[in-house]
């Protein structure tokens, strides 16, 4: 039987889940419910590397070998890894105030608390920002440097074109500086919004950096 672990758990550690997988499935095909602790376990840490959280808390749900404070532990990390903040909350809230002290617990409660007091930026106003003040949607999101290099490129493009036009309604300039005025003035909102949208992104995986060390520590 340790032999089996350990082959499993090698081939999780080389990151080749899929034969993980499948050496486990062929040992314990039916693992939710027949197979031991350990076992169990490795199951559920494959499927978390291979992002399958739905599917970690599917197998959680009806499983037999780990104890409360393991499923709760994990069932925890897997709603942490999909930013559902309140479920996280809650599940830990409550088993926190009905079981003694558990320091991996405390730490996820810690990390979900965080996650709910994230404030996440508007994609859709950033874009509207930039659509009214050029490169203001970027200062909103937070890259100052980039906002500021927008407003300045819009900003000279417009006065060149609006320069050109006034010497001659048909100056080829104007249409030229225009075009360019306009382009770089749309590709500026449609990055605002990238922005606001990576933005976020990095503010929840910044949260959940810890999960990992959490779930794989013995």
């Amino acid at each position: 039987t340790l032999a089996k672990l350990r082959l499993v758990q090698s081939y999780r550690m080389m990151n080749d889940l899929k034969t993980a997988k499948a050496k486990l499935d062929g040992f314990y095909p039916c693992c939710t419910s027949c197979c031991n602790k350990a076992f169990a376990t490795e199951n559920f840490r494959i499927l978390f590397l291979d992002r399958q959280y739905d599917t970690c808390l599917r197998f959680l749900s009806g499983n037999k070998a780990l104890d409360e404070t393991t499923i709760a532990g994990f069932k925890a990390a897997a709603l942490l890894m999909q930013h559902n903040w309140k479920e996280a909350c809650k599940l830990t809230k409550d088993f926190t105030s009905a079981n003694p002290p558990n320091i991996r617990m405390a730490q996820l409660r810690e990390i979900a608390e965080k996650g709910e007091s994230i404030r996440y930026k508007d994609p859709y106003l950033a874009a509207t920002f930039s659509g009214i003040i050029p490169g203001s949607g970027k200062l909103y999101a937070g890259q100052w440097k980039d906002g500021l290099y927008s407003f300045l490129v819009v900003s000279a493009l417009s006065y060149i074109t609006y320069r050109s036009f006034e010497k001659s309604s048909t100056n080829p300039y104007g249409f030229i500086f225009g075009t360019m005025a306009f382009s770089f003035h749309t590709a500026n909102i449609f990055g605002s919004f990238k922005s606001a949208v990576r933005q976020n992104r990095m503010k929840n995986q910044n949260t959940v950096r810890e999960v990992d060390k959490l779930i794989f520590e013995e």
